[in-house]
């Protein structure tokens, strides 16, 4: 480009030198418009890579989170079957012992019920007895003091009635032993029945001291229970992360699907870069018919030669300023001021020559291209990916090991600031500070400018980075700590 534009300035300071000046106005713009096409193309290329490469990786995420879900859902159920089954047992278990121990319980009580009652039987026969044997002692003694007042009114019957006494005297001393023996036997059957108070107790404690087992089984069972419940609770916790990453995967698919969508858009730009490939083609048509009236101008143009020659270095000078200062811009933008700025050259030198010559007819080929190429970036319009939330005040991050600070940040990139410079398509580190240990992030550089000083500061490098390798965790984590507000 800029070789044909010197030719071309050659060729106004030099009409004499028989090259035409229709055929290298004709060349530039067919230049222009293969730049603009071959531009065109690769953007639309590089959109639809990167689109089919976002599209791999978020397929494959999705798919390993599913993966890993199912399993740990069918490990958590296989436990939940294993307890459940395990708790049934136990339950069986502990209800089979619980019935025993209750009907050996019973059995125990029952005997010793009636081993209870055969005592109570038996002391109160024996109570009988000697109320019995008293009631006989107390008619012997009646009989006694009867026999002793017959024996003081009648002497005759002394010998006899000693002899009574004798035998009444060894009566009474039977009856006396009888009713030792019987008060031993009751103190015996007292005993007996004291020991049967004492084994009633004992029997009463294992009584108490099942039941309070019966009621540990029981706390066990409710302990087992509430296990059970909160292993369905840890599934219900499983099946509800396995919704969540669903609708992360459905989010994914209608992603792609935006995605599919702008490079359908694309695919609809090259249609109307095409068709305004026609449109410069039938504007080549027209600038060759304004040739005709460019040779009218020619002698126009050679009295104005020497203003335009003037202007011309001029143009030169301010063009020589324009890239020293584009050079320290983001590459991709001189990339396409480099590409304007003969178009502009020409379209000046064309407007002053046709100011100068009094001549006012159709705008040049290079300032409709432009035009076009404006219409055409019109079109594009950007597609979020991620939710972007920016930092009421910027961070301080390390940035390939440099400081630097950072402005918004998302699960896929983010914009920050460096005093070092960065460069489009090159690699970079983003170290965020998070405990206990700092995250690390590493991405790309998709845009750079250069920002102008402030007060006390040194020149600085504002850049969009997109993640290649990064902690989606930790970095929703990261921006939670720091109360971020959502941006659009």
């Amino acid at each position: 480009m800029d070789l044909r534009l010197a030719t071309l300035e050659a060729v106004l300071a030099d009409p004499g030198r028989g090259e035409s000046l229709e055929a290298l106005i004709l060349d530039l713009a067919r230049l222009a418009t293969d730049e603009a096409q071959a531009a065109a193309a690769v953007a639309a290329v590089e959109a639809r890579l990167e689109a089919e490469t976002h599209l791999a990786h978020a397929r494959a995420a999705a798919q390993e989170a599913i993966e890993q879900e199912r399993a740990v859902t069918s490990d958590v159920r296989r436990a939940l079957e294993h307890l459940e089954q395990r708790q049934k047992t136990l339950e069986q278990e502990r209800q089979a012992e619980i019935r025993s121990l209750h009907e050996r319980f019973e059995a125990a009580f029952a005997t010793e019920h009636a081993r209870a009652a055969e005592l109570e039987g038996g002391l109160a026969q024996a109570h009988i007895d000697l109320e019995a044997q008293r009631a006989a002692e107390t008619e012997l003694r009646r009989s006694a003091a009867h026999i002793s007042e017959r024996l003081t009114g009648s002497e005759r019957d002394h010998a006899h009635t000693r002899a009574a006494m004798s035998d009444l005297s060894t009566e009474v001393a039977r009856l006396r032993d009888a009713t030792d023996e019987q008060e031993r036997n009751l103190a015996e059957v007292k005993a007996e029945l004291a020991s049967e108070h004492v084994t009633s107790l004992q029997l009463r404690e294992n009584a108490a001291a099942h039941e309070r087992n019966l009621h540990m089984a029981q706390a066990e069972l409710a302990s087992e229970h509430e296990a059970n419940l909160q292993l369905r609770e840890a599934l219900s916790e499983q099946e509800r992360r396995l919704e969540e990453a669903r609708t992360e995967l459905e989010e994914e698919r209608g992603a792609n699907s935006r995605l599919r969508e702008a490079t359908e858009r694309a695919k609809q730009l090259l249609a109307a870069l095409s068709q305004q490939k026609s449109a410069l083609q039938a504007r080549h048509q027209e600038l060759t018919t304004e040739l005709g009236r460019t040779r009218e101008a020619l002698a126009a143009l050679q009295r104005a030669h020497g203003e335009i020659e003037s202007r011309l270095d001029e143009e030169r000078r301010s063009n020589v300023e324009l890239r020293s200062s584009f050079e320290q811009t983001e590459p991709f933008k001189s990339a396409q001021l480099d590409s304007v700025e003969p178009d502009s050259a020409l379209s000046s030198g064309r407007e002053e020559a046709n100011v100068a010559g009094g001549i006012i007819g159709p705008a040049p080929a290079s300032s409709q291209l432009l035009s076009a190429v404006a219409e055409a970036d019109e079109g594009w319009q950007p597609i979020q990916l991620a939710n972007r939330y920016a930092f009421k005040q910027p961070l301080d991050i390390l940035i390939n090991g440099e400081s630097g600070l950072l402005f918004d940040l998302s699960i896929i990139g983010c914009q920050l600031s460096s005093s070092a410079r960065l460069k489009p398509n090159h690699g970079v580190r983003v170290l965020l500070p998070t405990r206990p240990h700092s995250t690390l992030c590493i991405g790309k550089v998709v845009w750079a400018r250069l920002e102008s000083p402030a007060a006390g500061r040194p020149p600085s490098y504002r850049a969009g980075v997109l993640f290649t390798k990064v902690d989606q965790e930790a970095i929703e984590l990261f921006i939670a700590s720091h109360s971020a507000e959502e941006t659009r």
